[in-house]
């Protein structure tokens, strides 16, 4: 009985009560404020880490204009000192003018008399004359210029100062003038007419005919002539026997050359670039030559300007569009008649 009734008391403990000690019927309620303690800290944890953060952006934001202000304070400082030290010196010279005036005994006796109408003005003069200086200086120096120059631009000097005919002439490319004129076109026309002009020169029934290219100095332009002649000959004969043979030889002033290399030559031409002078050592040089070669070479001016060209050949070729070629035909030439 005694060990029943302890069963009984230990199960009802155990009934009433936690293995811990901790009496069942306020384990809830504990659990609950315990909990509810557990949220509130958390709670005011969060809080307190947003005003944190919110602290810090605050503080980021406010601690720059620190060191702006006092910047500002000092710049103020200085302007400020600036402006007293003025209005000290502006006050010193005032007092300065005041005292002047009071130690001096100084009156105007004799007032001047000023004029009722103003003077004549000397505008149209002065334009007048801008206009004569800007006008009449520029073209007299251009004048003068165009005078005083010696160069072989022109076929006229050339032939004048080397005493030799003209034979040909290629143009100066610019690129400036690439989008305006068709140089390929320029060229053609170019090299047709030198090729009359070497058929006129030598009327042999030889083929091919012996052309020396000869210069009295270098970069004249002579392998850019014979390369040029070349293509122009293959795209004018078609796989025909070649008309010229071109030889080129070194510069006659700097090389030495043989009367054999020059018996062989049936035409000679000098090539010269329009934009050089001609010197007295280039008329002794070519002297020789003429005296080796037995014959009188024609001259052919590279690197003509398009104005020059224009005034050997005729009108310069120049890119146009379908409309401007159709424009420029009607002008020229007139609307074709009607067929019958």
């Amino acid at each position: 009985m005694k060990r029943q009734m302890a069963n009984t008391a230990q199960e009802m403990f155990f009934v009433n009560q936690t293995p811990d000690g901790i009496e069942t019927k306020d384990i809830l309620t504990q659990w609950l404020n315990y909990t509810i303690v557990k949220e509130e800290s958390a709670a005011k944890l969060a809080v307190m880490e947003a005003r944190q953060k919110e602290y810090e952006v605050i503080y980021d934001r406010f601690a720059p204009l620190g060191s702006t202000l006092s910047r500002l304070e000092r710049e103020i400082s200085v302007a400020e000192n600036e402006y007293l030290e003025n209005l000290h010196s502006f006050n010193q010279a005032r007092l300065h003018r005041y005292s002047m005036m009071m130690s001096s005994n100084i009156k105007v006796i004799d007032a001047p008399y000023y004029p009722i109408k103003p003077e004549k003005s000397k505008r149209m003069m002065m334009v007048i004359l801008a206009f004569m200086v800007g006008a009449i200086l520029p073209t007299a120096m251009i004048i003068a210029m165009e005078m005083l120059d010696s160069t072989l631009k022109k076929p006229e000097n050339a032939c004048q100062q080397t005493g030799l005919r003209l034979g040909g002439i290629l143009p100066r490319v610019k690129k400036s003038q690439t989008k305006k004129i068709d140089f390929d076109a320029l060229n053609r026309q170019a090299l047709n007419l030198f090729i009359q002009e070497l058929r006129a020169e030598s009327k042999r029934d030889k083929r091919p005919k012996h052309v020396i290219l000869f210069s009295t100095e270098n970069g004249e332009g002579k392998s850019y002539l014979k390369e040029q002649m070349e293509q122009h000959f293959a795209f004018i004969t078609e796989g025909e026997k070649p008309e010229f043979k071109f030889t080129e030889l070194d510069s006659i002033l700097q090389n030495p050359y043989t009367e054999e290399e020059l018996v062989e030559g049936d035409i000679h031409v000098l090539v010269a670039r329009a934009n050089r002078k001609w010197t007295t050592s280039d008329k002794h040089a070519l002297k020789v030559y003429k005296k080796l070669a037995g014959k009188k070479p024609i001259l052919f001016l590279n690197a003509v300007t398009t104005e020059v060209m224009e005034e050997v050949i005729g009108e310069i070729p120049k890119k146009r569009s379908r409309l401007r070629t159709l424009v420029k035909r009607l002008l020229t030439q007139g609307f074709k008649p009607a067929s019958i």
